[in-house]
């Protein structure tokens, strides 16, 4: 084997390279002592400090100095794991040591859910056009009224407070086998060393949580319809009751966000919803053709809203049609759907390469669905508690027992400090969340 050798670059070449070389050198001693004295004297800050003052400002406080006057300060923020950033500028006096103070609104349109990371910088600016920006710092947005506690249950964490080791300890375990069915159902197991993390706040009843839910409208909050928000964009949700139920629910939206990952369509809320009732342990979906007629087409279900009613009906029909949609057809024809979404198809392209039939088809033969059980007349509780299935024979004997124990509730009122208010759900979200917890 022969090995040609490149041919010598000629002497003008290399005359060229030399004399690059030498004004290279040249430069570097010219601007070395400017470049060492801006160093000296350049823009250096001397504090910063962050407060947290839920549920309403996260406040920053910045004091920099400089050798020339300090004239802009931009603070630069966004929540950890997004992509965007935004901005804002301070109000400030030029000079050469200068202290900044932003407060950014977290509530009302600009609603930030507790639990989540704050990431942020500094770029300064001085009168010569010198530019200085901070290393990227975080800070947790969390209600601080309580101390909170964490438990991990891959990939969840759950933060917590008030609760005995006990109870934390049996949950724990019920969610972690949920969290497994989830991502079996969602064929997500192949993907576990890459999910993301996710984060769960639980508030203990209904009081705690109402400065940290979202504004919803005064009939919904009246009514205490919702005992969580899930917050996919930011991998958190936020939910009432230390309960196998609620966090296994707000759990399934993150994941079922992260199975159809960033390509994909939004998800219409009868899929959303529907998916995240099915897989709540204890479960009990009704069958299509006891709820066919009620509530709205599922064209129409992209999004969640009407009144504590319709929402409810609203729950009850997207987890009957899940429920139909996996015993009938299987995990795997759920499993293509996913898969679809996750392209990029619309609701019917997936549902025809999954299924065979479009969204319109779907209902039609979920209509039909005539397996138990059977929804009771609109109107009544559908999923309560126990008390539901007494008789009216027992309503009379039940009444003389809540007279009795009224009256014995007013004689410990005065010999002790009453158990706080467990303001409970309706039950379609958690129904057992009235019981006090007797650990506690």
């Amino acid at each position: 084997m022969s090995i040609t050798r490149p041919n010598n670059p000629p002497r003008s070449v290399s005359r060229l390279f030399l004399i690059l070389a030498v004004l290279a050198a040249i430069n570097v001693l010219w601007v070395w002592p400017s470049s060492a004295a801006m160093a000296e004297g350049g823009i250096e800050v001397v504090e910063d400090d962050r407060q947290v003052e839920f549920p309403n400002e996260l406040s920053f406080t910045m004091t920099a100095e400089s050798s020339e006057d300090i004239v802009e300060i931009q603070l630069l923020y966004r929540i950890a794991g997004s992509g965007v950033w935004s901005y804002a500028y301070a109000d400030l006096i030029p000079g050469k040591r200068v202290t900044s103070n932003l407060d950014l609104v977290v509530a009302g349109s600009t609603y930030l859910p507790p639990g989540v990371d704050v990431e942020y910088y500094y770029v300064i600016t001085d009168s010569l056009g010198n530019t200085h920006a901070t290393e990227i710092q975080s800070v947790e947005y969390l209600d601080g009224r309580y101390d909170w506690e964490r438990t991990q249950i891959d990939p969840l964490t759950l933060l917590h407070h008030g609760l005995s080791q006990s109870r934390v300890t049996v949950v724990s375990r019920e969610v972690e086998d949920a969290l497994s069915h989830i991502r079996s159902l969602l064929d997500m197991d192949n993907l576990v060393d890459h999910l993301e993390a996710i984060r769960g706040v639980i508030y203990n009843s209904n009081s705690e949580a109402r400065n940290a839910f979202p504004r919803q409208s005064q009939t919904i909050t009246d009514s205490q319809v919702f005992g969580g928000f899930a917050f996919p964009n930011n991998r958190v949700f936020v939910g009432i009751g230390f309960r196998t139920r609620i966090i296994s629910h707000e759990s399934a939206h993150l994941m079922l966000d992260q199975a159809v990952g960033p390509n994909a369509l939004p998800v219409p809320s009868w899929l959303d919803e529907g998916f995240a009732g099915y897989v709540e342990p204890g479960s009990r979906a009704f069958s299509g053709s006891s709820l066919s007629g009620r509530g709205l087409p599922l064209k129409s279900m992209t999004r969640l809203s009407g009144t504590p009613q319709s929402i409810g009906t609203f729950y009850r029909k997207a987890e009957s049609v899940v429920a139909y949609m996996i015993q009938e057809f299987g995990v795997d024809s759920f499993q293509g759907l996913i898969a679809r979404l996750s392209q990029g198809d619309t609701m019917d392209q997936a549902l025809n390469r999954a299924y065979g039939f479009d969204l319109s088809g779907l209902e039609a033969r979920w209509s039909t669905d005539d397996g138990p059980p059977t929804a009771p007349p609109p109107g009544r509780q559908s999923q309560g508690t126990p008390w539901a299935s007494f008789s009216s024979v027992m309503i009379g004997g039940l009444a003389v027992v809540v007279v009795a124990a009224w009256a014995l509730k007013s004689v410990m009122r005065k010999l002790r400090p009453e158990y706080p208010t467990e303001e409970g759900l309706q039950p379609w979200e958690d129904p057992d969340l009235m019981e006090w917890d007797d650990d506690e």
